[in-house]
């Protein structure tokens, strides 16, 4: 795993654990949670299938991962974070769409 991956691994979890209210329309601290787990769990999938036998198989499995970085991103992006995360909660649809973007070389 890069070093991109894992900081941003970290991040995701740093994020989804802290302790948040959902009274200003924003998620709550347990909604927010299972949104990032369920969201990233695409991405942890398609990096699993990315362990091949044979590397012609390989591009379009990082394509694929790529793809699923870039969703996560989106989706993220889409849900409106409990207001103490909402800086981390930027860093990460970021970090989601740097990472996918450096799959690029």
């Amino acid at each position: 795993m890069s070093i991109r991956a894992t900081c941003l691994l970290v991040a995701l979890v740093a994020v989804a654990t802290v302790g948040c209210a959902g009274d200003d329309g924003s998620l709550t601290k347990a909604e927010y949670e299972e949104k990032v787990r369920t969201t990233y769990a695409g991405v942890q999938e398609a990096f699993a299938q990315t362990n091949v036998a044979s590397l012609d198989d390989l591009a379009g499995r990082i394509e694929d991962a790529q793809g699923e970085l870039r969703d996560a991103a989106d989706e993220l992006e889409a849900v409106e974070p409990p207001e103490e995360v909402e800086t981390e909660h930027a860093e990460v649809v970021a970090g989601l769409r740097a990472y996918a973007d450096d799959l690029d070389r």
